[in-house]
């Protein structure tokens, strides 16, 4: 993989835990809701890069996918956590406050949406 597909394939993983957090911090009866909501987006941001229906619905599939197996991880970290006595307070910034992707135009994206959805 080249060092720009790996670069979006990690962003688009960022993206994927950042709704997998927003979507746990929701009570249970709203998670799906909540990510419903976020497919409409992940669908929305592929119609920038394709006019395929099948492209943009596998895009959105598959971020939803990768959300939802998160979700299903972190719950898992959570319980052991809890089963080991509990949270305790990181003091490394680094893992408080982790790095931000810089963002990239559509024209820089476009080649790199391109490739992801050819492999």
């Amino acid at each position: 993989m080249s060092d720009d597909t790996q670069s979006e394939v990690d962003r688009l993983v960022s993206i994927a835990r950042l709704h997998a957090w927003n979507a746990l911090a929701r009570a249970p009866s709203e998670r799906d809701s909540h990510l419903a909501t976020c497919r409409g987006f992940w669908r929305h941001y592929a119609e920038a890069f394709t006019t395929s229906e099948a492209e943009c619905e596998g895009f959105a599939d598959s971020l939803e996918r990768a959300t939802r197996d998160l979700m299903a991880e972190m719950q898992r970290n959570i319980a052991t956590i809890r089963e080991a006595g509990g949270f305790r307070r990181f003091e490394d910034a680094a893992r408080l406050q982790p790095d931000k992707a810089p963002a990239l135009t559509l024209d820089e994206l476009r080649p790199i949406f391109r490739q992801i959805i050819g492999e």
